[in-house]
């Protein structure tokens, strides 16, 4: 039996993270855009709003359309669909597009070719289609038939070896992270060559700590005392327990030959006297037998 041929977009089909939860984010569409975006369509950014990707005027995504909600004008009325009409002229509100932009989303989308088994880990376009169904909101969009080897995004990998100074345009919260467009870094192949790299902020662009707040990074290495004078160790790391922080702190071995003795203090008014960091001392009211 044939395959249907009734393309339906980029549709979720799971996600890599641990969670394997979908994520989505809101993006502003502008008021009396026109040109329909249908749910699976690809999208991206163009002077500040979201609009339906294609080949000739893009060169890379932001994520896939999934419905969006506005002020109907008509009714006044909340209203949210699966897809995003054409030339919406709203009078209150924004018109704000749900976008699966998790890069670790997987889709499924259908082909317009004859894939075989060669095809699996090369590249292929999309074939942006500018239609889409007004009766199910679906995207038209299909993964064209040509495949590439994708040889690119090996040579894009393979040139992130040095450090690289990453001139950062924009940045939002993003569920717990952050996520951030950096100018020279203009597709998806060239950010997946950078999954797994560390990233380095200069300490002058640290904002100003308040009163009593300190950076981890100057916490780590400096020496704990107790009131007494007796010295508990140095901060080898510090660790979240969600109300509060803890300092870890490793001392010598008590006896030649043993293992490193391990303290955990909890960094709070209540036992933590005063943090010096010109002197690289922090004093506390602990014992070490606690």
């Amino acid at each position: 039996m044939a395959n249907v041929n009734k393309p339906f977009g980029l549709r979720p089909l799971g996600n890599l993270s641990a969670t394997g939860a979908q994520k989505q984010y809101g993006y502003e569409i502008a008021d009396n855009q026109s040109g329909a975006i249908f749910q699976g369509d690809l999208v991206t950014i163009d002077n500040g709003y979201l609009v339906k990707f294609n080949n000739t005027d893009h060169t890379s995504a932001v994520g896939v359309f999934n419905g969006c909600n506005y002020i109907d004008p008509t009714t006044g009325k909340p209203t949210w669909k699966n897809y995003y009409p054409g030339s919406v002229n709203i009078t209150a509100g924004n018109i704000v597009a749900d976008v699966i932009d998790d890069p670790s989303q997987l889709f499924i989308i259908q082909n317009a070719g004859t894939p075989t088994q060669a095809n699996i880990g090369t590249n292929a376009d999309i074939t942006a289609s500018t239609t889409g169904s007004t009766t199910t909101g679906l995207s038209n969009m299909t993964m064209s038939g040509t495949f590439t080897e994708a040889a690119a995004a090996k040579s894009e990998a393979a040139a992130w070896t040095e450090p690289l100074l990453l001139r950062i345009k924009e940045s939002k919260d993003h569920s717990d992270t952050i996520v951030a467009t950096a100018h020279d870094i203009d597709d998806r192949n060239a950010a997946e060559a950078l999954r797994g790299a560390r990233i380095f902020v200069p300490r002058s662009s640290f904002p100003s700590a308040a009163e009593g707040e300190y950076y981890w990074v100057d916490l780590i290495g400096l020496q704990v005392i107790n009131r007494e004078g007796v010295a508990l160790g140095e901060v080898r790391d510090l660790m979240s327990t969600g109300p509060q922080t803890v300092l870890v702190i490793e001392a010598a071995p008590e006896a030649e030959g043993g293992k490193p003795v391990e303290r955990m203090i909890p960094f709070v008014s209540a036992f933590v006297d005063g943090v010096d960091l010109p002197g690289k001392r922090i004093t506390v009211d602990w014992q070490p037998d606690y």
